[in-house]
């Protein structure tokens, strides 16, 4: 699925990802997310488009042009402590998840711990939050590196910019106007990689997010997938049942046959080049390091798993040099993934 979202993701975005839109009223800045990876993500280079904001005026920030879900259709609801569900936002901030760092004598942790209630728990060896509000318990011997899903508010996300910039910046139920400037973030390709090469759901889920923003004055997932279902995908060789960006939900129905449709045209539409830089590879690392031993052929390539799900799509160069794209997808087997893969 997240090969759909690298396709509508190109047909929409240039060199840099929106990271949010401001228009300015007197000695007012109002500003709006723009669906993308957010500020202060813990695995991106840093940003600050803060500071393209017109200095010493008020500031406020409105989060109505979300229109979505915060968790997609179809998604486990216990998995909503692992690291690979995280809610959907305009504006993210620390990539929505409570990082735990262990250093030598102690445990960092970003965003602040203040931002939510935290308790020692001796029972418990790992960060465990509450199912519906950021209550966390923390273990007594914490010995591994966690991310946790926060919930998130927008209460929250001025609560975590306020402190973490220094400033002042209030709430607004403004809706965006069309003369709204942008202030771009990260850098595509960027994103790109780390959504391609080590399966980001996170990055997979605000990307086709964002793209509805540029089309259109909300951030709606559903309306992305209407849009590039009408204008780029009505001729698929089947039908695909498409409901989020990075595969979470069982619900993606897609055949092989229309995958490797659309791979094709990611490979008439894109440089070639930088499209094989985009993919976990073969030779390099990411999710298929290692997984082909020393065969000759280089395969650039998206793998797909969950329980009783193993697929992988992608682009495959012989030995001789002949390129295949292909699809290979294995579904309701009850034997372990490793095996299956």
């Amino acid at each position: 699925v997240k090969i759909l979202t690298l396709f509508a993701s190109l047909q929409v975005y240039g060199d840099s990802l929106p990271a949010m839109k401001y228009i300015q009223k007197g000695d007012s800045t109002v500003f709006w997310g723009m669906g993308g990876p957010g500020v202060f993500h813990p695995y991106l280079p840093d940003i600050n488009p803060f500071g393209k904001l017109k200095s010493g005026s008020n500031l406020f920030f409105s989060g109505v042009n979300f229109r979505e879900q915060k968790l997609g259709s179809g998604w486990s609801w216990d998995d909503y402590n692992d690291d690979y569900q995280v809610e959907r936002g305009s504006l993210p901030v620390f990539g929505n998840i409570l990082k735990a760092t262990r250093e030598k004598n102690y445990i960092s942790y970003t965003p602040n711990l203040s931002f939510f209630n935290s308790k020692t728990e001796s029972e418990i060896t790992e960060i465990k939050r509450d199912l519906n509000k950021n209550d966390f318990g923390l273990p007594v011997n914490f010995k591994k590196n966690q991310d946790v899903p926060f919930v998130t508010s927008d209460s929250l996300t001025l609560a975590i910019l306020n402190k973490t910039l220094g400033t002042e910046i209030k709430r607004s139920s403004l809706v965006s106007e069309k003369n709204a400037e942008i202030i771009y973030g990260y850098k595509a390709d960027t994103v790109y990689r780390r959504m391609m090469q080590i399966s980001d759901n996170m990055l997979a889920e605000q990307l086709l997010l964002g793209t509805s923003g540029t089309f259109s004055d909300t951030l709606s997932t559903t309306h992305a997938i209407a849009y590039f279902q009408k204008n780029y995908l009505a001729n698929t060789p089947q039908k695909i049942k498409w409901v989020d960006g990075s595969g979470l939900s069982r619900y993606n129905l897609i055949t092989p046959e229309t995958l490797v449709f659309n791979l094709n045209q990611l490979w008439q539409k894109t440089d070639h080049d930088y499209l094989l830089s985009l993919l976990a590879s073969s030779e390099a690392e990411g999710t298929l390091k290692n997984l082909y031993g020393n065969q000759k052929a280089a395969i650039f390539a998206k793998s797909g798993s969950m329980s009783g799900v193993y697929n992988q799509s992608g682009y495959m160069y012989t030995a001789t040099g002949r390129l295949l794209i292909f699809s290979v997808m294995n579904n309701n087997f009850t034997a372990s993934v490793s095996q299956v893969r």
